[in-house]
């Protein structure tokens, strides 16, 4: 199977440089100071605010008379990094820099540039305790870092256009990916071909790989909401939950279709399921909307449920994604955030019936100002 090219489209230009100078205009509001610096750990977190793709990062972002960026990695990545950080290293308002971290610690290397003065912030929520007690101890004078979990995320949640441009491709990649593996799930396949078959051909349409581990439960397995792609064969007549994306550029797609296997017709039972979650999801993709609470969306798919089957819908409605594949906000009963334009959503109802079978149905949606588009295009 030949490998198609999809070159991913660069940002444009200045697109790193705004997204730093974001970050440090909120870390400085965080820290009430004019002058500090920040320890991003995260590796998604790294790759928005730089472009870097490797899996070896520090960023270290130091403000006061002006803003400096360092991306601390190995020698397995400076090559890598001098490329993906063109934009940055180019020059303009921040000066920017590649470091070989040469053998030493990077959160040591990371304490030195950040312990110029002012607050020093790192995420609480990432970096281990190790690393955390190196950080600090470079830092000097009793000095711990404050926490800035979620300053960057909270970036991250609205996408601009070029990050929707991405999504877009990987949503794309793994339709026509499913479209072209429909074909082989009959009577007798196992389900570890169906992902292998799934996952080898999203790669084959341009696909870094899949966005996550594609999950594929047949029969009583697809009352496992995140049932893991087994030997069993599947068998005429029973509903097969497939849950899938495609990685591309760093952006991620997430999709979830219930495929019926021909042979004996499907019981009522399932029918009847199959239905009322396809209900479920319509309602709450029609709640869909710029300035909705999340909480709103899970309450309109429950809503549309029957109610023996409202108990059998185990999981949040649906999550953010982008360069991960769960951000926030998360749609989930009662949630309080409100959904702006420009962030991407899924919306994925089900119903699990334990040792019988499961149902469920999700697409990938970019809200809008008024509703909502959907990026997954699959028939239903």
């Amino acid at each position: 199977m030949q490998q198609e090219e999809r070159p991913a489209p660069a940002a444009p230009q200045g697109t790193f440089t705004r997204r730093i100078e974001r970050a440090v205009e909120d870390l400085s509001e965080l820290g009430k100071s004019k002058r500090g610096a920040v320890v991003v750990s995260s590796l998604a977190n790294c790759r928005y605010l730089t472009n870097f793709s490797g899996s070896n990062a520090l960023v270290v972002i130091t403000w006061g008379a002006g803003i400096e960026a360092s991306l601390i990695t190995d020698g397995r990545y400076l090559d890598q990094a001098a490329e993906e950080l063109s934009d940055l290293l180019g020059g303009g308002t921040i000066q920017a820099r590649v470091l070989d971290q040469a053998g030493r610690s990077a959160y040591a290397l990371a304490a030195e540039l950040a312990a110029a003065g002012g607050q020093v912030f790192c995420e609480h929520s990432i970096v281990t305790l190790r690393n955390f007690e190196t950080l600090a101890g470079g830092l000097g004078q009793g000095d711990r870092p404050a926490d800035c979990s979620g300053v960057v995320e909270n970036l991250r949640r609205v996408k601009d256009t070029h990050e929707i441009g991405l999504v877009s491709t990987a949503a794309a990649i793994a339709d026509q990916a499913l479209a072209a593996v429909a074909a082989i799930i009959h009577d007798g396949v196992q389900e570890l071909e169906i992902a292998a078959e799934l996952n080898t051909r999203m790669m084959s349409l341009g696909a870094a790989g899949p966005a996550f581990e594609t999950i594929v439960g047949s029969g009583p397995n697809g009352a496992l909401p995140h049932a893991h792609p087994s030997g069993r064969r599947v068998r005429g007549g029973e509903a097969v939950v497939i849950d899938f994306g495609a990685e591309y550029a760093g952006y991620r797609s997430d999709c979830t279709r219930t495929i019926f296997v021909e042979g004996e017709e499907p019981g009522g039972e399932v029918r009847r399921a199959y239905r009322a979650v396809l209900a479920a999801q319509r309602e709450g993709i029609e709640a869909l909307g710029a300035g909705v609470e999340a909480g709103t969306i899970d309450a309109a798919c429950r809503r549309a449920l029957p109610e023996d089957l409202a108990p059998r819908f185990t999981h949040a409605t649906g999550h953010s994604i982008g360069l991960e594949v769960h951000e926030e906000p998360i749609l989930r009963a009662g949630g309080s955030e409100k959904l702006e334009s420009g962030m991407v959503v899924t919306v994925e109802p089900g119903v699990y019936l334990p040792g019988q079978f499961g149902i469920r149905i999700e697409d990938t949606m970019l809200i809008e100002a008024s509703g909502s588009r959907s990026l997954t295009c699959l028939p239903k």
